[in-house]
């Protein structure tokens, strides 16, 4: 049974330092009159407060749930929000994004029914509506929600939206023009996260930083068992290990970084333009990284991460040939080193 009303609908969204597009989005969202907004302020430096939304008189409507964080990982504060909805649906929304009035009348409200916005149906540049869903809360509950183990830019929405795909009734796409979202800058979309390393990467190869942590996550993902209902249950310990330094996860996302870098270094004809080899690059880039931007881990502690856990990739089906290739290249760099 369908229904077009909002009495069963709550929004969440995630914020952290982005006030100012809030502000301005949660104006179009509470025109969709919806009994419950849940917002999670995820380590603003400046805490969201009402009285800074321009939204005082609606406290007991919207709730700001704060946590403090370090940094910016999209997975853990979404599904903070996400777990806390009671209503029988739910709409997920950016904090830029903007929505229409008739945005209920157009797209159906359905238990076990699924609707995401996409970027090929988008307007040009609308591509980053892709984040926003609404559902039936049940679904986003069965599906365990975003996997946690993804810390950094991109392939957290097509994950997920995968694992529902598998479990819905019907699943749609959002009506064109009901959704839109405010403009910013490229770099502000990885700028709250620790990725220095990716965007050298990314600079080497000529790409966007955002391109290579979408297509380094993908890698991760494949690596991993799917995320379910049972491994949110368990989250903290799996929060633990994939943000401290769990020598076993460290390794895999190393190796899935490494095989992105391989893979557009491939795709850009890199090696017959320069003579050097993928590997090669990689290691000139980690090197250089290190006299640059000074990161907390020094490429011959990531090089000796390698090294050490090549087998334990290699035992769980990864496949450890281009890992071993680079051992081969930075043994001797280590060596000159000792």
């Amino acid at each position: 049974m369908s229904t077009n009303e909002t009495a069963d609908l709550t929004i969440v969204t995630a914020c952290r330092n982005r006030e100012e597009h809030l502000r301005i989005a949660i104006q179009s969202w509470l025109e969709l009159s919806p009994p419950q907004i849940i917002i999670c302020d995820w380590g603003s430096k400046i805490p969201l407060t009402h009285e800074r939304l321009g939204i005082e008189r609606l406290a007991n409507k919207v709730i700001i749930d704060r946590h403090e964080a370090d940094h910016w990982i999209l997975t853990w504060a979404f599904n903070e929000a996400l777990s806390k909805v009671n209503t029988k649906f739910v709409l997920k929304l950016d904090c830029d994004h903007i929505v229409n009035k008739d945005f209920i009348k157009k797209n159906k409200l359905a238990f076990n029914c699924f609707s995401r916005a996409h970027f090929r149906q988008a307007e040009e540049g609308q591509q980053y509506i892709n984040g926003a869903f609404i559902s039936c809360t049940e679904l986003i509950r069965n599906s365990g929600y975003y996997d946690e183990r993804l810390t950094t830019y991109g392939r957290d929405d097509g994950d997920l939206y995968q694992r529902i795909y598998d479990k819905c009734l019907e699943a749609s796409l959002i009506a064109k023009g009901c959704i839109r979202h405010m403009e910013q800058r490229e770099e502000t979309r990885t700028k709250e996260q620790e990725v220095s390393k990716e965007a050298a990467l990314a600079a080497r190869l000529g790409i966007k930083t955002t391109n290579f942590l979408i297509n380094r996550n993908r890698f991760l993902c494949g690596m991993l068992q799917p995320w379910d209902s049972s491994m949110f249950q368990n989250r903290k310990r799996i929060r633990a290990q994939f943000s401290g330094k769990n020598p076993k996860q460290e390794a895999l996302i190393e190796y899935a970084t490494l095989r992105t870098f391989q893979k557009y270094y491939q795709q850009t004809g890199l090696y017959k333009k320069t003579g050097i080899t993928a590997n090669e690059a990689y290691l000139e880039a980690l090197i250089k990284l290190d006299k640059v931007y000074s990161t907390k881990s020094s490429s011959s502690s990531l090089l000796k991460i390698f090294r050490k856990y090549a087998k334990i990739i290699g035992e769980e089906g990864q496949g450890s040939y281009a890992m071993a290739m680079l051992m081969a290249i930075t043994k001797s760099e280590e060596d000159s080193q000792t």
